[in-house]
């Protein structure tokens, strides 16, 4: 990456930042811990002062693209337009497929507060129009798709959910900042933008946690943009300006510099 940056693009200064720091710094915040998940990565990563606790990183393998694959195998069985035999058709087809799960995975697909109790329930109903102007009636793929972030074993994976996860790299962590990282779950990335999931992290975090532990989960409304965000917010800081990789710098002493200087 360095390299390319610098030798293809010719850029004056470069820096590499975690991405999941970069979205607690765009909440305002130099400590929390950020539920990082978007389409080909999840992770969670407790931060201290503006630095990664390595040892408490954690990952799941539950992404956004694994929600679209789940949610498109599910359409199979509410129209023929998804239907398995269809999906055998030339890529063009599959890609049109694709997107229209994708849109209907961001648009309309939200996390259950309780699945258990959702389940059982007849009120959920919404209609999706696709482009060649039919509607389609979906109902329970709707909190379905996002339920393995939760629950992975619906994919087929034993792993903990993202809730388990949190908490164990809490504790993970030193006993002096837990409190502090229970008060500042940050959510960051597209794959948190389901309607609802942070209501059902708070509930299911509370419940693992101990008695009168203070929770707090911050979702900015803008969290698909958050490492952006936090980066802009970073590159403006008068202290960053000594952490910039120079152009001098890399013709001097190559891509190794960025081990020297990485925030």
């Amino acid at each position: 990456m360095t390299q390319l940056m610098f030798e293809t693009f010719s850029v004056p200064q470069f820096q590499i930042a975690n991405q999941a720091v970069l979205s607690l710094f765009a909440t305002g915040r130099a400590s929390g811990i950020v539920v990082e998940s978007g389409a080909s990565a999840t992770s969670i990563v407790p931060v201290d002062d503006g630095n990664r606790v390595s040892s408490a990183i954690l990952h799941s393998s539950i992404t956004g693209r694994d929600l679209t694959t789940y949610l498109l195998g599910m359409l199979t069985k509410v129209d023929k337009v998804f239907e398995a035999d269809d999906l055998k058709e030339p890529c063009s087809s599959n890609a049109k497929k694709r997107t229209i799960a994708q849109d209907i995975k961001q648009k309309l697909c939200f996390v259950a507060a309780d699945f258990a109790a959702t389940a059982k329930s007849t009120d959920i109903e919404k209609q999706y129009q696709l482009p060649d102007g039919k509607n389609l009636l979906l109902s329970n793929v709707l909190y379905q798709c996002p339920e393995p972030l939760f629950q992975p074993h619906l994919l087929g994976k034993q792993e903990l959910g993202i809730h388990k996860l949190l908490c164990s790299s809490i504790e993970k962590c030193d006993p002096y900042i837990c409190k502090v990282l229970y008060d500042n779950v940050v959510l960051g990335g597209g794959n948190t933008m389901f309607r609802g999931l942070d209501e059902r992290l708070k509930n299911e975090v509370v419940s693992l946690a101990s008695p009168n532990t203070l929770i707090k989960i911050v979702a900015a409304t803008d969290r698909q943009f958050s490492a952006w965000k936090g980066a802009s917010i970073l590159c403006c800081l008068s202290i960053f300006n000594d952490m910039w990789i120079l152009s001098k710098e890399y013709t001097d002493i190559g891509s190794s510099i960025i081990h020297r200087k990485r925030t």
